[in-house]
């Protein structure tokens, strides 16, 4: 021990400099582990709160047998991932744009303010046409934030 002390008694800058080192590595060290190793869940927090809003699959049937019910809708899906339910409308060829940005808008009526509040939505419509025709039909995506009232369209 007082080998030691002696040590660091004669090398008073070089122990400082490895105690400030050694100081630095622990303190990456936890940082390190903290934000990469840290916790198991791949979403964090984001997910916070979703056991109290859970949408019931009776719920998702209603609004892809609404969606279907309409004459200009060949198939509708729905899907929920994390906190973005995703509606897919696939609409008849003789469908405008503005008819089937009307269709999805109305669509959000179907779901419950609790969920608008809670679950962003996410849309993405379709027309397919014939390979022969020159108008090849849309596929416009929509997106509607939990903090918004309208669905803001995308035209891919």
């Amino acid at each position: 021990m007082k080998k030691i002390k002696d040590l660091v008694s004669r090398h008073k800058l070089l122990s400082a400099i490895c105690l400030l080192a050694f100081i630095v590595i622990i303190m990456m060290m936890y940082v390190f582990f903290n934000l990469f190793v840290g916790g198991s869940n791949k979403y964090g927090d984001r997910l916070k709160g979703i056991e109290n809003h859970k949408v019931e699959k009776k719920e998702q049937e209603e609004v892809v047998s609404f969606l279907k019910e309409k004459n200009e809708v060949n198939d509708a899906s729905i899907r929920i991932q994390g906190k973005i339910i995703y509606i897919q409308i696939e609409y008849t060829k003789e469908t405008s744009l503005d008819t089937a940005k009307a269709i999805a808008t109305e669509s959000l009526s179907k779901i419950s303010n609790d969920e608008k509040k809670f679950y962003d939505i996410g849309y993405y419509l379709t027309q397919t046409s014939d390979d022969n025709s020159e108008d090849k039909g849309f596929i416009v995506t929509g997106n509607k934030s939990n903090e918004l009232d309208s669905i803001s369209w995308i035209k891919s």
